[in-house]
């Protein structure tokens, strides 16, 4: 199942079924990019909280917003539910 939907290298299992979830709502060719963004964020954040006792919630939290937040927009953009720019009159 994993292969499938290029799971991020780290991520917290407890978010594996939301991630698989939000990886399906994009095409195959995009997934691996994302995972490997996610991953990215994940360890960033990690690294940078202080608090040993948080650091995984922060990754988690910045990880999984951001993936949230990527497939809302890539979402809309493909359902050409974006709006064009108003019309500036000089």
């Amino acid at each position: 199942m994993t292969s499938i939907y290029c799971l991020p290298e780290t991520y917290c299992k407890d978010d594996e079924k939301w991630i698989i979830e939000m990886l399906s709502k994009l095409p195959k060719r995009v997934r691996k990019r994302v995972s490997a963004l996610y991953t990215d964020v994940f360890i960033a954040e990690y690294k940078k909280e202080p608090i040993a006792h948080k650091k995984e919630n922060k990754a988690r939290r910045e990880a999984n917003t951001r993936l949230r937040k990527y497939v809302k927009r890539y979402s809309s953009v493909m359902s050409c539910q974006v709006c064009e720019p108003p019309i500036v009159m000089l």
